[in-house]
């Protein structure tokens, strides 16, 4: 691969080891008679020579420190030749050393650099052309800045150097060129130390090599027509020993708990937050931060240069309070920021964007003010790079922790069959001690007709009627006064007897904007509806009583409400356009907000036998909320399933879970 392309001055020349065209035995040229048919060999792939020396290579073959010419047929050669230069016998171009697999020990060599912009380089532990570690110098900046040498790990074919960068990755040099300077690289399992022409102090300590402990080959590049490589030496022993006294690395961040999506085409590039379906099918993937809080993406994505693409990164944070803290923030290359749904940052950190001097790499350069809510908060990105390391970093002062995690998760106690409709809301009927749920289909409309149905499952999760009651359109919250089961359609509010299942009226509701979406009813059977509508003009609350449906409650305050639960004299919503649970009381109708569930799809609440709140957001996951805004986990699907309008039964301590895109009810025992 060839690595990065030059981020000190003019385009063209690239960074790094030239090993993308080994194998193509019309770029070798070599000086040297005495190679003659071993040429042939060059033919294969680097996968191909890589892998087998890994695999079955002869450890003995280096046990012991050796000198390797470069005229032997211990190489094999890209776009190299061997040749006699002031005074030695050396190599320009590039070269991997054959049948050797190093992880620690010595590597030693001389250079000879005329000054130019060049990237005279060492590769080790050298996997395949996407996975390895290298260090080169700058024979340009020697003198003059403070990264005339670079650590530099590659991922998935991508050469990180924007990522790792400052103390433990680079340092200043004051090397002078047209003469022969003596590299010296020690490796020992994590860590390294090289030196240039002076062999007790180390020009730079490379205090994390971010493979950890890897295996793997030796190359050499000039990366510069005029720069040679002579008297190789390598010393394979795990026997060497590191001065470095201080191992740490710069803090890069502390909000380590992230989550990443599978790459985007950024042909498809979002302009806003995305919409709730995007999300769930994004392929989430958590990942772990480096050891300073470095997010490197490059780990986890392999980046097209040719096709342009962006990924979404997600992470939660829990504050006790309203309140703003100070974030600083790095990031390659480019990135727009949301909290709670809200943009709150875009711009461009890469190569060049902000001068012809800038090289774009990582430092907690920016920084962002964000507005917390009490409770949990979701800072969301957009993130795309071109090349040199893709990634991120948010430190926040003060430290703000993540998500608060039961110890105890709820037990999986049974599963119904799948249907092939979506479970959308969950109603214990204590009388009878059987469970409903509705089957949503929100293709009604393409089917011919009112479709969806309530089936009815008995405590053991055994369907006693699969549709119990049938020709529903879209059906979605429900609940039970007296004899009636009432259910939201997408057009109605219907009335179901308990004993037949058979619909006893259909009330409709007065206008257009409707989404009517989760209900819940009071001892006199007045019944209130959301509106999952987030049309401006629309009615954000309903109320059925005296067989009618009127527009209870507008509100600019209010977006997209979901789940509803009759407490007292307060209706708890689910504000879901904000990210919310939120209070109104009946009487006055004023609006308390308990606590920010981040941007989550609010679906169902519930009350425990505490008087706490549970309330699930539709990605998959369960939160118990106090009414001091507190939030823990109690469960996390990890992307597996949703959680839809479940229902507890606090007397049994069950959850009953739809899952409403896989199309089954589940079953929890829950402790509390």
């Amino acid at each position: 691969m060839v690595l990065t392309f030059d981020h000190d001055g003019a385009k063209g020349n690239r960074e790094g080891l030239d090993l993308q065209t080994l194998g193509n035995s019309n770029d070798i040229c070599i000086d040297n008679s005495k190679q003659g048919d071993n040429m042939n060999s060059l033919s294969k792939s680097i996968v191909s020579i890589i892998f087998p020396i890994c695999l079955c290579v002869n450890l003995t073959l280096f046990a012991q420190s050796r000198n390797i010419e470069f005229d032997s047929t211990s190489w094999n050669f890209v776009n190299a030749k061997v040749t006699d230069f002031q005074g030695k016998r050396a190599m320009t171009g590039a070269a991997l050393l054959k049948d050797v697999v190093f992880t620690n020990g010595i590597i030693e060599t001389d250079l000879w650099v005329d000054g130019s912009r060049s990237y005279p380089t060492i590769a080790f532990r050298f996997q395949s052309i996407d996975e390895y570690e290298h260090v080169y110098v700058r024979p340009h900046r020697a003198g003059l800045y403070d990264d005339a040498i670079q650590y530099a790990p590659a991922f998935n074919g991508q050469a990180c150097w924007q990522l790792y960068y400052g103390k433990g990755c680079t340092a200043g040099s004051d090397f002078s060129p047209h003469k022969w300077l003596h590299l010296k690289l020690v490796v020992k399992d994590t860590a390294a130390q090289f030196f240039i022409d002076d062999m007790t102090k180390p020009a730079l300590d490379i205090n994390t090599l971010a493979h950890g402990i890897s295996r793997g080959a030796i190359g050499l590049s000039t990366n510069g027509s005029n720069n040679y490589f002579s008297n190789f030496k390598l010393d394979i022993t795990d026997s060497v020993e590191l001065s470095i006294k201080d191992r740490s690395m710069p803090v890069m961040g502390n909000i380590t708990d992230w989550e990443i999506s599978k790459s985007f085409s950024k042909k498809i590039m979002f302009q806003t937050y995305p919409y709730f379906y995007s999300i769930y099918y994004a392929g989430w993937e958590k990942i772990e931060a480096e050891e300073n809080g470095l997010v490197n993406i490059s780990r986890y994505r392999r980046l097209d240069e040719k096709n342009p693409q962006f990924i979404w990164a997600r992470s939660y944070i829990t504050s006790d309070a309203d309140r703003i803290i100070k974030v600083a923030f790095a990031y390659s290359d480019q990135v727009k920021v949301f909290l709670n749904q809200m943009p709150v940052y875009s711009g461009d950190y890469g190569y060049r964007s902000r001068g012809n001097a800038f090289t774009g790499a990582l430092t907690l350069s920016d920084t962002l003010y964000l507005n917390l809510r009490r409770g949990l908060n979701e800072i969301f990105l957009f993130s795309s790079d071109a090349f040199g390391g893709w990634g991120f970093a948010f430190e926040s002062v003060p430290v703000v922790p993540g998500v608060r995690v039961s110890d105890k998760y709820p037990v999986k106690l049974w599963e119904t069959a799948q249907s092939d409709f979506q479970p959308e809301s969950v109603l214990y009927d204590s009388t009878e001690n059987m469970i409903y749920y509705s089957q949503f289909d929100n293709t009604f409309s393409r089917r011919g007709g009112p479709t969806g149905y309530i089936t009815k499952v008995n405590m053991k999760g055994e369907i006693v009627n699969l549709k119990w009651a049938d020709s529903l359109y879209a059906p979605t919250g429900m609940c039970k006064y007296k004899d009636k089961i009432y259910v939201a359609e997408r057009k109605y509010l219907t009335a179901i007897s308990v004993k037949t299942g058979k619909i006893i009226k259909r009330y409709p509701f007065p206008d257009n904007v409707a989404f009517p979406n989760d209900v819940d009813v009071d001892g006199k059977g007045n019944v209130y509806i959301t509106n999952s509508a987030s049309a401006d003009d629309a009615t954000d609350i309903y109320v059925f009583k005296r067989n009618h449906i009127e527009s209870w409650m507008k509100s600019k305050e209010l977006s997209g409400l979901n789940g509803i639960l009759l407490r007292r004299s307060e209706l708890i919503v689910g504000n879901q356009g904000k990210g919310l649970l939120e209070a109104i009381d009946i009487n006055t109708k004023t609006i308390r907000t308990i606590a920010s569930i981040g941007s989550e799809v609010v679906d169902g609440i519930e009350m425990t036998e505490k008087g706490d709140y549970l309330v699930s957001n539709w990605y998959g996951s369960l939160y118990k909320v106090t009414e001091s805004g507190d939030v823990v986990e109690l469960l996390n699907s990890n992307g597996k399933f949703n959680i839809a309008n479940f229902a507890y039964i606090s007397n049994k301590k069950l959850l009953l879970v739809p899952n409403f895109l896989g199309g089954t009810l589940q079953a929890y025992e829950i402790e509390q």
